[in-house]
């Protein structure tokens, strides 16, 4: 298929009545191919969940792509209207919160069928069809579950509810949104067992969406770091774990708990304003390395370990000693 997903420079408007618009997103390349297996990390607020409304045409009414470019599947331009056959078929996405996609009034196998039906299941097919997927996730008693309704289900089982639900299509493109984070230890490793099974046997693409870098550095192969609504460096994710060039990929590693070696460290500052559009560094404010160039100096890609960064002075190493000149 090639690519999955391209999107180069993409910029988001949110329009408001009688006030100026908003840009949420602002500048942000994301190549993903077949296959690929790719992460969105960075604070919240930095425009992660937003990139992957975009891709799944969930976008709120008053947002629109208004600059750059965006294509899924190789032919869908997304600056035009979210192609009807893709939403829920093609592309898929796991949420946060199952509550938000699960229907309250209706039983699970009757909720799973309707993710059947759009993957062209007949009416006499889907009830077994939802049983079978169900037990695929190794849900136990799945002809129990599948009778009952959500109220009825723990959080982790309505999450694996709500996994059968986006897999039903065998959507060629998965985004899995935080999909552990409400989840307790022992019903994340099985969450995380279930997608990584899936992927594996599928060949479907992932763009995950975490703020956890353990399970980031088990479902994904590469990674964006993105900042203030833009995508700041990119590369695979045993190089930015070890070795990132970005200031602020360094500091989101060295404040994670994957960064055992260190004390507890906590980036200091806030993210700036949604209102503040610049297209200097948006970190500056919070950056150990900033220097003055850092305040007027347009922020190009500059190559880095596989990748690219947007930085004017790039780090050379977590540990290292975070003078590292310009490239």
């Amino acid at each position: 298929m090639g690519e999955v997903v391209s999107l180069s420079g993409a910029r988001i408007r949110i329009d408001r009545k009688g006030l100026p618009p908003l840009y949420p997103v602002q500048n942000v390349d994301l190549s993903v191919g077949a296959g690929d297996r790719t992460a969105l990390v960075g604070e919240s607020g930095c425009g992660k969940s937003l990139t992957a409304r975009l891709l799944t045409g969930l976008l709120p009414r008053n947002a629109v792509l208004d600059k750059g470019s965006a294509t899924l599947l190789g032919r869908f331009d997304l600056r035009s209207d979210f192609p009807d056959e893709v939403r829920g078929r093609r592309v898929a996405m796991i949420f946060q919160d199952p509550a938000s996609v699960l229907d309250p009034m209706a039983g699970v196998g009757t909720q799973i069928g309707r993710a059947l039906a759009a993957a062209g299941v007949g009416k006499p097919d889907r009830g077994r069809a939802a049983v079978d997927l169900l037990g695929s996730l190794h849900i136990p008693a799945p002809d129990e579950v599948a009778r009952k309704y959500p109220h009825q289900l723990s959080g982790g089982m309505c999450q694996r509810v709500a996994i059968a639900m986006a897999l039903a299509p065998k959507p060629d493109l998965l985004i899995a949104d935080e999909p552990t984070t409400s989840l307790d230890v022992t019903t994340e490793v099985q969450v995380l067992d279930l997608l990584e099974e899936y992927l594996d046997s599928s060949g479907a693409s992932l763009i995950l969406i975490s703020h956890d870098l353990n399970v980031v550095e088990r479902l994904a192969g590469t990674v964006t770091v993105m900042y203030a609504g833009q995508s700041v460096e990119y590369g695979r994710i045993s190089d930015i774990l070890s070795d990132p060039a970005h200031p602020y990929s360094r500091d989101l590693v060295r404040s994670s708990v994957l960064n055992r070696g260190d004390p507890a460290y906590s980036i200091a500052g806030t993210l700036p304003s949604i209102e503040e559009v610049t297209p200097t560094c948006p970190y500056r404010a919070r950056c150990s390395e900033a220097r003055s160039p850092c305040s007027d100096t347009v922020l190009g890609q500059s190559p880095s370990a596989g990748g690219f960064v947007r930085c004017l002075f790039p780090v050379k190493a977590i540990h290292g000693d975070g003078g590292g000149e310009p490239e």
